[in-house]
């Protein structure tokens, strides 16, 4: 992989939101965009959960061709920052893999409480390619090959991890936060909600924090020594 190609994917994986656009069908011919949170499923694959009432819900049963847009943030020049419009085919997941579900609502766990409306659905962003900016000069079309990176844990190995780190490591929660820059995280609203090949996540309350292992793992073992090196 190129390593703009590895920027590329690895700004999808640290971001949980991004700007959705679909095509519009009450002003055809127009695009819509609409603010989406979104995690990445087993595959590597966005997933978003939308309400059968929303906008981009019925533009997608027209047209299921979207955009994702994911950008960094900062205090700097807006134009200096990473961000990509990944090009996707949105499928509606009318009976979701668990898998699915608990990994989404981890991440989201206010999502849990529009299960009994009956009318959100999932729907996984199958990703084709990505235009990537990333800073001067850093400009390229990227292939899904170079975007998508399934994660190495079945769900049992990611829920064990995330259990054991919540239940009996909160202290280097709070030391992750601290090296991240959060001088005073809160003493007991930090929990890890999610665990892949090169990182891991963290919400401090509404908050999300994404942090990169130095190297990519693929082992429990790996993963071990990796959450320990976050910490030291």
């Amino acid at each position: 992989m190129t390593s703009i190609g590895n920027e590329a994917g690895a700004l999808l994986r640290r971001h949980d939101h991004g700007v959705l656009a679909t095509h519009s069908v009450e002003m055809p011919g127009y695009p819509f965009g609409s603010v989406t949170p979104y995690c990445l499923d087993r595959a590597g694959e966005p997933v978003i959960y939308i309400s059968r009432l929303a906008q981009h819900t019925k533009n997608i049963a027209a047209n299921p061709l979207v955009a994702l847009l994911v950008a960094d943030e900062g205090e700097v020049d807006v134009q200096t920052l990473a961000r990509a419009s990944y090009l996707a085919r949105a499928e509606p997941l009318a009976d979701p893999d668990p898998d699915v579900a608990e990994r989404y609502f981890h991440h989201f766990p206010g999502g849990r409480d529009y299960q009994g409306l009956g009318d959100f659905v999932f729907h996984r962003l199958v990703i084709g390619r990505a235009h990537y900016v990333g800073g001067f000069g850093r400009i390229r079309w990227i292939d899904r090959a170079e975007l998508v990176r399934a994660n190495p844990f079945t769900a049992g190995e990611e829920a064990g991890i995330i259990e054991h780190m919540n239940t009996d490591h909160r202290e280097a929660l709070q030391r992750y936060c601290r090296r991240a820059g959060i001088a005073n995280p809160p003493a007991d609203g930090v929990r890890m909600v999610g665990v892949d090949g090169d990182g891991c996540a963290l919400r401090l309350g509404s908050r999300y924090l994404r942090l990169t292992f130095a190297s990519p793992v693929a082992s429990l073992d790996e993963v071990r020594r990796a959450l320990i090196a976050l910490a030291s």
